[in-house]
């Protein structure tokens, strides 16, 4: 039991893994994308990488911290120039990588206030105030309840059969019902949400 544990530990910390590695990867390219469209005047084109590459969020990936930086640049420069419109845009755009990377924690959450400041005087009329977000009590249930989910089912595999192979009833019956409360769950903090 112990061995089928440690060594499907180390295979979820692998997939985790290579998913990390990943969204780094293509945060980066991104990230040089945006920063060839900017040097080329394509603005349009590099603020939409510029906030593709921000979403693609890990906790210490410095492309996205990079390209949250990139979007503010570009509003700052259009404001320069006059262009409010596409400021609030870029600004925006920013506003929206942050709020899409939140769990039950925001990142970048002072960065976020700056940019909810920056919303209210360009153009006058855009909303102050932020959509509502929902809470860390929230997120908590929802990562709570897929957790549950996937590991009934996970143990419903590796300890539903008895030495003989055949399903033990009991043990389906109480991963089943695990399954279905942890789905439960999940399912109320999205309606919360």
């Amino acid at each position: 039991m112990a061995k089928r544990l440690l060594f499907w530990s180390a295979f979820l910390l692998l997939c985790l893994g290579i998913v990390t590695v990943r969204v780094v990867f293509s945060s980066r390219g991104l990230l040089r994308s945006a920063k060839e469209a900017r040097a080329a005047g394509e603005i349009d084109r590099s603020m939409r990488d510029f906030g593709r590459s921000a979403r693609m969020y890990t906790p210490g990936n410095p492309y996205a911290d990079q390209a949250l930086k990139g979007l503010l640049r570009l509003a700052e420069e259009a404001m320069g120039r006059g262009e409010k419109e596409r400021a609030r845009r870029c600004l925006q755009e920013a506003r929206s990588a942050i709020l899409s990377t939140r769990s039950f924690y925001t990142p970048h959450a002072d960065l976020l206030a700056e940019i909810e400041a920056r919303l209210a005087v360009v153009p006058p009329g855009w909303p102050a105030s932020p959509a509502e977000a929902p809470g860390p009590l929230t997120s908590l249930v929802i990562l709570l309840g897929a957790g549950m989910f996937i590991g009934a089912a996970v143990m419903m595999i590796l300890q539903g059969r008895d030495v003989a192979g055949q399903w033990v009833r009991r043990r389906m019956a109480l991963f089943s019902l695990l399954g279905a409360l942890g789905f439960g769950f999940f399912l109320l903090g999205l309606w919360r949400a």
